[in-house]
């Protein structure tokens, strides 16, 4: 027995469906009427509309071009222009830079030495009691740091509307880690590999970091010098 399959129906075949429904024998006239009076007020008729893409926005790995138009991954995708890969999974949409911040191999504190956070803040997982991949706010995140810390992070270097994965952010890419590499390498990127900072704070003196070489986290003196990849909203 043959698995059973969706059917996909076009908008135009949606309408047809509904006429069938209300007038049975009658819906041919009902939408040569509709059809008609469409064609002579100079509208479209609905068969030169084009049906949705359903695959549009499902959940996968994505290569978004420069000019902001994206693409599921499929390994014959175009390779020039392109600005990011991208993940989409549960509603939400990530981009990921093809490149760490300054170079592959260039590390960065997260606090210089010498610098100091606050004792407390509303910043750390710990006094917020949240496990750190409950946090999503990465760009929020990034801000604070950006304008509160002396880090060593060269945030100029982030192009308008990056900003550094909050702790969930970076649980989701790993989540597609294998595919988002494939990805980044078919598009002359550097795949995703050993321990990068995200921007979620665990205390005072402890952010939280990934290893995407075995797929670790743990949380690490501010003082440490890690990697840092870049991410966006699309």
């Amino acid at each position: 027995m043959l698995p059973k399959q969706e059917i996909l129906l076009s908008p135009i075949q949606q309408v047809r469906l509904e006429l069938y429904r209300e007038f049975g024998d009658e819906a041919k006239e009902a939408f040569d009427f509709i059809i008609g009076n469409d064609a002579a007020c100079g509208v479209a008729a609905p068969e030169s509309v084009a049906p949705a893409n359903p695959y549009k926005d499902a959940d996968g790995v994505y290569i978004i071009y420069k000019d902001g138009s994206y693409e599921l991954f499929t390994g014959h995708n175009g390779k020039e222009n392109v600005k990011y890969v991208g993940l989409i999974y549960n509603g939400r949409h990530i981009a990921v830079a093809l490149n760490n911040l300054g170079g592959e191999d260039k590390e960065y504190q997260f606090l210089k030495d010498g610098a100091s956070a606050p004792e407390e803040s509303v910043y750390y997982t710990r006094q917020m009691g949240i496990c750190a991949f409950e946090d999503f706010a990465g760009k929020a995140n990034t801000e604070h740091i950006k304008n509160e810390y002396d880090s060593e992070i060269p945030f100029d270097l982030l192009e308008n509307g990056e900003y550094i994965p909050a702790m969930g952010e970076w649980g989701l890419l790993m989540m597609f880690a294998s595919r988002i590499n494939e990805a980044l390498v078919y598009v002359g990127g550097t795949p995703l590999k050993g321990w990068l900072w995200s921007s979620t704070e665990s205390s005072q003196n402890y952010a939280w970091y990934v290893n995407f070489n075995g797929g670790n986290t743990y949380g690490t003196g501010k003082s440490g010098s890690n990697s840092v990849r870049a991410v966006a909203a699309f």
